[in-house]
């Protein structure tokens, strides 16, 4: 885990994106990415008072996100957070299928 965070932080600090799992490439448990997601919003925030609220995706599968308490008692709040999460999944869905097509148009055979 201290390794993750040393990552997030690293990324974060230079205003980079990335995929973090757990150390030695091992995937996280449910618990971990709740306490792994709680230290990076703490650092981010410098806040240790967020709120873990539970979403469930447009795939079935659920998820969290940290909030703070007050926005996580809105549900109006936590919709707009969902609404949120919902476009961005789908507009990466779409951005990975277009590069996918542009891969593939520029490298017609996997021999290549």
């Amino acid at each position: 885990m201290a390794q993750a965070v040393h990552e997030a932080f690293c990324l974060l600090a230079q205003g980079r994106e990335g995929i973090i799992s757990g150390e030695d490439g091992l995937s996280f448990t449910p618990e971990m990415h709740r306490e792994f997601a709680t230290v990076v919003t703490m650092m981010l925030t410098g806040k240790m008072d967020q709120q873990v609220v539970e979403l469930s995706g447009p795939d079935g599968h659920s998820g969290f996100v940290l909030m703070d308490p007050e926005k996580a008692e809105d549900p109006a709040k936590v919709q707009e957070v969902r609404d949120f999460i919902d476009r961005w999944t789908a507009e990466r869905e779409a951005m990975d299928i277009e590069l996918d097509g542009i891969a593939r148009a520029s490298n017609p055979s996997p021999d290549d």
